[in-house]
Order: C-alpha cells, then structure tokens, then sequence
C-alpha cells in the first residue's frame, strides 16, 4: 500500500509521528490538517536522501538499532511489507532464538564463516565489548570496516556476538516487549514504518520507500521472490553461481537452490556471476524489462522485475478478500508465477478452482 493509501486508517496519534518525521515543532488541530500537509510534503518523505539519512542509526543506542534493523528486516520478508504488532514481537523473539541457537552450533559456524575469518573477528569483537557494557561509534564503525574485508554478513556478525555473551543483550538475554515497542516508535518517528488499524494494529513500510529501505539494508529480495528468481535459471546456470565461489556445486536443482539461499548469496552477487550477454537472454525472457545497459544496470533490472513481480499494488493487504480481487487478471489469465510468487495460490490446482467456481456463478446468473 502507498502512502496515501494508509493515511485514512491512521489516528491522530500516529499520523504526528510522521509528520514529526520532517516538520518539527508545528502544531495541528485535527487529523484532516495532518493528512493534508503529508501528502503536500510527500516528494519530501519519499526523497532517497533523507530515507537514507533516516535508516542511519548511529546516534541512537545498540539495543535501539539492533532492534531497528530486526523489525525492518521482518517486515521486509513480509509479501506486502506489512505485520501485526502481535506478529513483530513473535518475529523478533524468533529471529534472536534463531541465531542464539545457530550460534552454538559448531558444524553450522564452520560452514558458514571460514575458521581464520571466524578467529580474527572475535578476537576484534571481543576486545571492542570488554572495557564496559556498550560500543562506541569508533568501535562500530572499526567493526563495520572489518567485516566488508572479511566479507562478513550483519548476521554473521550477531552469530559472533553471540558467541561472547552479547546477543541480543548481555548474558544473552531476549528483549522485551517494552523494548521493541520504544523501537517501533523510533521507527516511526523517522517516517520508515506506519502504524495503522483494520481488524487489529498493523505496521508498514510504504511503497513509496519500501525499495530504498530494502536496498539499504542489503535485502535486494524476499527469500521466496529470490527462490523464485533462481528457480527460473537452469540447473547449470546455478551451479556455475556456486562453482565461481567455490561452494559445492552437486545435487539437483532443489538441492542447488537451497544452497545458495542458505548461504545468504545476495541477487546481485550471484547475477554478477554471468556475462552481459547470458544476462541479456535472462531479461529477453522477463516481459517488459530493459535488455540493453552496463552489466550492472542490467544485474538491477533482473532483481527489479522480480521485486515488482512481488509487490503489485494492493488496495489493502490485510484483507483477503481485497486480494483476491487485486489479483483477478492474474487469476484469469492463469498467470502461476505472479500468484505463485504473491501467495495468492500454493498450487497450480487452485487456479482451476477459481475459474471453475466463476462458471458455476456464471450458470447461476443465467
């Protein structure tokens, strides 16, 4: 949903915290004024710059970040960019057990991050968090430096951290509700989420900034639009992915697929891979995309056609009934990937009952 889209379903409240988000100390009486002047200032919300400048998280606390980045990150895997308040604590809870539990998993640590990468980290990790209970933006930014030399991931850094006693808090301690909720509001606060209500309190990130957010945080795509996009490459072609980063490359195509997803090889890493011309004659099948560009323009519009493929416009995501009717096209020209890709349909079998429930509506009209 756009941002205009949201505003009807949002009170006074929460509609201030956007507004806050870019005008600071400007009274208004009444939600209409609020609503007017968002939408007066929109270019200004939705200007890459400023959404950039907002998802720097630096001069807030780790626990605000750490949280921050966890909620972006749910919602982003999220078909819609939206949740419930109830599903992002679950989520969040979800993701710190997750890694809390993959951390102490000695085969899965020495599959993932190599064992001299693994040792020169946590030694630099482990004196950054030894002098007291926090890290400074000196020590954070040294951190950050070294993990794109070691070409370490956000999450591989949370596996270390972890490893000491320091995720997601000291003594490995979960954050609480309390905590999440001071963070959804400073999420808010910077205009990257809405808060809104239909049958229950929902949190969103706009379409109108979802995609910088997303490449922002490095997410490129969903995993399941990912899968979808590796599934349509040939078995070969994927295998050429693995061997060029020298990860085994046997098994069948599910089996090859599913590697690749588990160890977090991005889109555009992964797409890097095939010459100009082999991503030439991906985009020539891939209806409406830019065949011509640099091979870095067209690496992008392979991952834009599939995030666009995922996120068609919805005139309200929480309900299914809606989606049903924003996916009618789809649905009559049987058009699998789109529905597949958008959690309309999990088999191709349902398609055919939908067109065999409209014929019996059909009859019953006559």
């Amino acid at each position: 949903m756009y941002l205009q889209d949201i505003l009807p379903k949002m009170s006074k409240l929460y509609l201030g915290r956007i507004v806050d988000s870019f005008l600071k100390d400007v009274h208004m009486e009444t939600e209409e004024e609020m609503r007017e002047v968002i939408l007066k200032n929109i270019d200004e919300i939705q200007n890459k710059e400023r959404v950039k400048s907002h998802l720097d998280f630096s001069d807030e606390s780790r626990e605000t970040t750490l949280l921050n980045e966890m909620i972006l990150m749910s919602l982003m895997e999220r078909q819609g960019y939206y949740l419930s308040e109830t599903e992002i604590y679950k989520n969040v809870e979800t993701m710190e057990k997750e890694i809390l539990k993959q951390s102490s998993d000695e085969e899965y640590i020495d599959k993932f991050i190599p064992s001299n990468t693994r040792r020169i980290y946590s030694a630099v990790l482990y004196e950054a968090w030894k002098k007291d209970d926090s890290l400074n933006a000196h020590e954070i930014n040294i951190l950050s430096v070294l993990r794109k030399e070691l070409e370490l991931s956000k999450r591989d850094h949370y596996l270390l951290e972890s490893r000491i006693g320091r995720f997601p808090q000291k003594n490995n301690k979960l954050h609480s509700h309390q905590q999440i909720s001071r963070s959804l509001i400073n999420l808010e606060s910077r205009g990257l989420i809405l808060r809104f209500r239909s049958d229950t309190s929902y949190y969103m990130i706009p379409k109108d900034i979802a995609r910088i957010v997303r490449y922002q945080m490095g997410g490129e795509l969903r995993n399941e639009v990912y899968e979808t996009l590796l599934n349509d490459l040939s078995v070969n072609q994927l295998r050429e992915i693995l061997g060029h980063l020298h990860i085994n490359v046997s098994g069948v195509k599910e089996e090859v697929v599913d590697r690749i997803l588990t160890h977090n090889i991005l889109p555009s890493v992964a797409l890097q891979v095939f010459s100009s011309k082999d991503l030439s004659a991906i985009l020539r099948d891939l209806e409406g995309t830019k065949i011509s560009g640099t091979k870095s323009e067209k690496v992008q519009n392979i991952i834009d056609y599939y995030e666009m493929l995922s996120t068609p416009t919805s005139s309200d995501p929480t309900d299914e009934r809606a989606r049903l009717f924003d996916f009618y096209e789809e649905l009559a020209a049987r058009d699998y990937k789109t529905l597949r890709i958008n959690k309309v349909i999990d088999k191709d079998i349902q398609v055919n009952e939908f067109h065999n429930c409209q014929n019996r509506q059909h009859r019953y009209s006559m």
